[in-house]
């Protein structure tokens, strides 16, 4: 039984390299060269909250680079709500990178309270590169229990009048 399997080991790996060579399908194989896109990264803007209906305070930022880390100038980058909220808006909703291959983008959260995602996406060959920016719409705090006079007041000039 061993020896028999020991023969057919080889077989084994050739055929497992053909099958592996045939799915990458050899000459399609597409990899970002220099100066292409090959990855997004947040760079400003992720985590924040505002009321619903409210502007965030701070822009949303991301950097495009290629596959050695140089900036890429130029490439459109969609921003966009991952689900529909009502009246939630970005601004521009497409921007293209500048010389530091950033974008940017501003955005009013939806009336919606909870959590709204933005995605910005760069159409690339092969697989669009996406990043998410997880925003909270939440209702501003009204301040809870009163109070906010000075002490506690007894109306008179003094105690002992």
């Amino acid at each position: 039984m061993r020896a028999s399997w020991s023969r057919s080991l080889p077989r084994l790996l050739l055929l497992q390299f053909a099958l592996l060579s045939a799915a990458c399908g050899g000459t399609d194989l597409t990899l970002p060269g220099p100066g292409d896109p090959a990855t997004l990264t947040i760079v400003a803007g992720d985590g924040q909250s505002a009321a619903p209906g409210e502007m965030l305070t701070d822009p949303l930022v991301v950097q495009l680079q290629d596959g050695i880390g140089r900036p890429v100038a130029g490439t459109r980058v969609a921003f966009r709500f991952t689900d529909a909220v009502p009246n939630a808006a970005v601004d521009p909703g497409t921007a293209t990178t500048d010389s530091a291959g950033r974008a940017t983008a501003a955005a009013r959260l939806g009336e919606r309270e909870g959590s709204q995602a933005i995605e910005a996406l760069v159409a690339a060959p092969g697989e669009d590169l996406r990043v998410r920016f997880e925003l909270t719409a939440q209702a501003p705090s009204t301040g809870g229990g009163g109070g906010g006079g000075k002490g506690h007041g007894h109306g008179g000039k003094g105690e002992g009048d």
